[in-house]
C-alpha cells in the first residue's frame, strides 16, 4: 500500500512523516536509510507531496500496523506507563528495562499527558470500534495499557 491505511495519506502518515523526515534530509541516517530501508524513504518521498492525492481506505489493517503496535506494545506504552507512575510519585526521573536493556530519563508531564489521552481516547471509542480493534490491540500488547484501571 502506498499509505498506512490504504491508497491515501492518514494523519498517522502525517504524524510518522513528521518525525521520520528529519532523518531523511539529515546526511548520515539518509544514508542508512537509503541502504537499508529504501521502502522507508520512498515513502517519505511520496508523503512529502501527498496534497490532492485521493484514494481509499483499506478494509483490513496493513501487516506494517500491526508491526508498528507491536513496537507500541513492547516499548512505547511500558515507556509511558513508568514515567506516568514516576510523575505520580513526585520523581524527577524514571527507569525501567526496555527489550532487557536498562532505560532512565527524567519525567515528563507531556509523556504524562500523552498517555492520558490515548486511553482517554480509547475510553469514549464507539463500542463497536473498540470490538474491532481489541483482538489487534490485545496481540501487539497495547489494549492492556489502554484499558488498565
Amino acid at each position: 500500500r502506498p499509505y498506512l491505511f490504504g491508497s491515501r495519506p492518514a494523519l498517522a502518515d502525517f504524524a510518522l512523516f513528521g518525525q521520520l523526515q528529519q532523518l531523511a534530509i539529515d546526511p548520515a541516517p539518509a544514508e542508512i536509510m537509503r541502504a537499508q530501508a529504501q521502502r522507508l524513504y520512498d515513502w517519505l518521498r511520496r508523503t512529502d507531496d501527498a496534497s490532492g492525492v485521493e484514494g481509499e481506505w483499506a478494509d483490513e489493517p496493513a501487516e506494517t500496523i500491526a508491526e508498528l503496535l507491536a513496537l507500541a506494545g513492547r516499548i512505547y506504552f511500558p515507556f509511558l506507563r513508568a514515567n506516568a507512575e514516576a510523575f505520580a510519585n513526585g520523581a524527577e526521573s524514571m527507569s525501567l528495562e526496555i527489550e532487557g536493556q536498562p532505560f532512565s530519563q527524567g519525567t515528563f508531564k507531556y509523556q504524562v499527558r500523552c498517555y492520558e489521552r490515548l486511553r482517554a481516547l480509547w475510553e469514549v471509542l464507539d463500542p463497536a470500534s473498540q470490538d474491532r480493534l481489541e483482538p489487534l490491540l490485545e496481540e501487539s500488547g497495547c489494549l492492556a495499557y489502554l484499558s488498565e484501571g
